[in-house]
């Protein structure tokens, strides 16, 4: 009732405005002497603040100070322009000049704590805020100012007591909801945010942002279907809500559920037109129910609608590269890698293409790249290493199994992958040491051995060399 009360003056207020804005222009105009009292001045001025007419905003300011000289509002308004502007030093000459007139004025601590938070004095603008609340009309916009500080000073804890009390004025302030789940996010609290919520829910159950951020919290838990539970409900008091869609269709996808996720991903065009995300995640759902051709087709729509989106030319990519089409393959590859140089995934993806191709100099310029990027897992030596192989340099395959080995010393797949490389260039002896290395890391190490070289799973020498190292790890 409370915020509906206010929503209504909020209505007539903008009404008053609109006339009084009117009258004093006429006046102007007719160039007729005019008085206007101090609170239809800095209605004036802040209604051309609002339609970015600057230059009105300042000149009504000018003649708001010739008659009423002795008002600390309008040096204020004055300093807030000066403000947005980065005019700092005038702005507090600003500020000063009002605080002589009205030293515990709000508005002049609210002004001044801008300035502090706009020069990262985060600390200097929550002392004043504390100030302000004394000589606040409504403490709650005060407190929605020191939750943003709080947040800003990364201490949500103190952010979310604030956001709180937000909510006990106006209890569906859509700001204050998300940054109370952006709080709890941060702080990695989930099941707090799901008993917040919850909470919520229950005195206010029609708020769609409060089902959504619950959703949010249930799947950073991988609680999937209360994740999706949550978002199904935001969608019933507010079908519109495009968001809640998206989440429920990544949900839907998580849960392995990709037909009923492109059915609600679909359903969402209804309200919104179909993004290139959109797109991207309806061929991703397709992608994985085998339908190749839909896949292609909405991932081409996906880069039609949002050329940029280098996600959709990588699923492209490698879905032309499961097709056997190494040109188109190559080709979104590349569009891939322009859009973002620095992703090493891309090079990767990139490397599979070009050896598929047989294109091995190419292939290997790309794990050159990746290494560049610093990404250094053990996979990647792996991966090199067998391209070498392919390239028939054997010593330098075996180099480069030895720098990851240097690199990742307790990775029991480098041991393992090394062993089986050796093994196939009949080094025996190496074979067996790396093999035992593996096991006494890992004793389940030679299921990793049987996945990289599943034509071994029968080999007799491969079995009675396992068979003889396992028998020696205590």
């Amino acid at each position: 009732m409370v915020e509906i009360q206010f929503l209504l003056m909020m209505d007539e207020s903008r009404h008053n405005t609109q006339e009084l804005v009117k009258r004093f222009e006429g006046m102007l105009k007719r160039d007729e002497s005019f008085f206007f009292d101090v609170e239809e001045f800095e209605q004036i001025t802040d209604y051309y603040f609002h339609k970015g007419k600057n230059k009105s905003a300042l000149e009504v300011i000018e003649l708001a100070s010739s008659q009423h000289p002795m008002s600390a509002i309008f040096p204020i308004k004055r300093a807030q322009y000066l403000t947005a502007y980065d005019k700092m030093d005038e702005a507090i000459q600003e500020l000063d000049k009002a605080a002589a007139l009205e030293p515990n004025s709000y508005d002049m601590l609210v002004a001044r704590s801008h300035i502090f938070a706009k020069q990262g004095k985060h600390g200097r603008a929550v002392h004043l805020l504390k100030k302000a609340i004394t000589a606040a009309e409504e403490p709650a916009d005060v407190h929605a100012l020191l939750a943003e500080q709080y947040q800003y000073m990364g201490k949500y804890e103190e952010a979310l007591k604030h956001h709180r009390q937000v909510l006990k004025v106006f209890y569906s302030d859509e700001i204050a909801l998300y940054n109370i789940a952006l709080c709890y996010e941060m702080l990695n609290e989930y099941k707090k945010a799901v008993d917040f919520f919850k909470g919520y829910i229950q005195k206010y159950p029609y708020s769609e942002i409060a089902w959504y951020n619950m959703g949010i919290a249930y799947a950073r838990q991988d609680e999937l279907k209360k994740a999706a539970n949550a978002f199904e409900y935001s969608i019933i008091v507010d079908e519109h809500f495009i968001a809640a869609y998206f989440e429920l269709g990544r949900v839907l996808e998580r849960m392995g559920d990709y037909s009923e996720a492109a059915r609600i991903y679909e359903n969402s065009f209804e309200f919104d037109a179909p993004s290139g995300y959109s797109y991207y995640r309806l061929g991703n759902c397709y992608r994985n129910m085998k339908d190749a051709q839909k896949a292609l087709t909405y991932f081409k729509r996906a880069i039609t609608e949002d050329p940029e989106l280098d996600e959709a030319y990588i699923e492209l990519s490698m879905l032309y590269m499961d097709n056997g089409k190494l040109l188109e393959s190559i080709y979104y590859i590349k569009k891939a890698i322009e859009l973002d140089a620095e992703n090493p995934d891309y090079y990767i993806i990139a490397s599979d293409v070009y050896k598929r191709g047989g294109l091995y100099l190419e292939s290997e310029e790309c794990f050159k790249k990746v290494f560049e990027l610093g990404y250094e897992e053990p996979e990647i030596f792996i991966e090199y290493s067998d391209l070498l192989l392919d390239m028939d340099e054997k010593e330098a395959a075996l180099v480069m199994m030895k720098k990851g080995i240097l690199k990742h010393p307790e990775s029991e797949l480098l041991r393992v992958v090394n062993a089986g490389f050796l093994y196939e260039l009949k080094d025996l002896e190496s074979c067996r040491k790396e093999l035992s290395i593996g096991l006494e890391l890992n004793p389940e190490a030679q299921d990793l051995f049987f996945e990289a070289f599943p034509d071994y799973s029968e080999d007799e020498i491969i079995l009675d060399m396992i068979k003889n190292i396992k028998g020696g790890i205590v």
